[in-house]
C-alpha cells in the first residue's frame, strides 16, 4: 500500500524554518551569552565600594569566550582576594590580615544582571524559531 500526504507551500515554509532554527539557536543563544557577560563585566565597578581605589581591580574585569560559556573575571592576583575576603589569613609575603572581608561585587553585579537573563535568552529562542518576527 503506497501512502502520500502533500504539503502546501506555507507548510513547506515553516518546515524550512525549523530546519534551519539549530544553528540560529546556536548563533542567537552565543550572542545572548555576549550580551548577558558584557552586562556583568560592565556592573562589577559599580558594585565596588570601598575607599581609596586607584581603579586598576575595576578596570581589569573582562570576558572570555568559550565554545559554550562565557568567563567574567579579572587577571589580578588580589581579584579573586578582595571578591571574597582574606580575613585571618597570611600573605605570601608574611603579613596577616586580621579583618579584610570580602567585597562580593562579582556575586552582587551578577544579582543584578540576572534578572535580564532569562529574557535574554527567551529573546534568543525566540530569534531563532520565528525569524524576523514571523
Amino acid at each position: 500500500m503506497n501512502f502520500w500526504m502533500a504539503l502546501d507551500e506555507a507548510s513547506l515554509r515553516k518546515i524550512a524554518v525549523l530546519m534551519g532554527a539549530e544553528t540560529r539557536l546556536v548563533t542567537e543563544t552565543e550572542s545572548a551569552l555576549d550580551d548577558i557577560s558584557g552586562a556583568i563585566t560592565r556592573e562589577i565597578p559599580n558594585q565596588m565600594h570601598w575607599k581609596h581605589s586607584n581603579g586598576a581591580l575595576a578596570d581589569s574585569f573582562g570576558r572570555v569566550k568559550r565554545a559554550s560559556y562565557r568567563a567574567v573575571g579579572s587577571d589580578l592576583p588580589y581579584s579573586r582576594r578582595r571578591e571574597e575576603g582574606f580575613s585571618g589569613r597570611t600573605d605570601s609575603l608574611g603579613r596577616t590580615y586580621r579583618n579584610d572581608p570580602g567585597a562580593f561585587y562579582l556575586q552582587r553585579a551578577i544579582k543584578v544582571v540576572d534578572a535580564q537573563v532569562a529574557a535574554r535568552l527567551v529573546q534568543a529562542a525566540d530569534r531563532a524559531f520565528f525569524p524576523g518576527g514571523a
